[in-house]
């Protein structure tokens, strides 16, 4: 997880700010995307998707966004209509709900951003 620091170096006091700790080698904190299977209220299988926000940032916070497939790869896109709703909050990270059957493995992926889209890449160890 992280530690909260209320102090700096030498002892004396400053505001607290949260370190993070255990980010894979070669990733910025916040630049992933995060996939989860689960049922909404009537039952029905969805797939969660978060948006860290350093990728979200990095798309110029789109309100909705889609998902692409070239080849092997999967994008996921800022869209203007057809897309599906981004959940955005204060403090939570971006998110939106897909459809079941979209065929996906749940876990976190390290992600770049290349020509205004989110690239998936290795799937990360939880």
């Amino acid at each position: 997880m992280g530690t909260l620091r209320s102090t700096t170096t030498d002892g004396a006091p400053r505001r607290s700010s949260y370190v993070k700790k255990n980010v894979p080698t070669g990733r910025k904190p916040e630049l992933y995307v995060r996939l989860q299977r689960r049922k909404n209220s009537k039952g029905l299988a969805q797939l969660e998707l978060q948006l860290g926000r350093a990728a979200w940032y990095a798309l110029d916070r789109p309100e909705r966004v889609a998902l692409e497939w070239h080849g092997d790869q999967v994008r996921v896109v800022p869209d203007q209509a057809d897309g599906w709703k981004l959940h955005i909050r204060q403090y939570a990270t971006p998110r939106c709900w897909l459809p079941g059957d979209i065929d996906l493995e749940a876990g976190r992926y390290a992600v770049t951003v290349r020509n205004g889209a989110i690239v998936l890449g290795v799937k990360e160890q939880d």
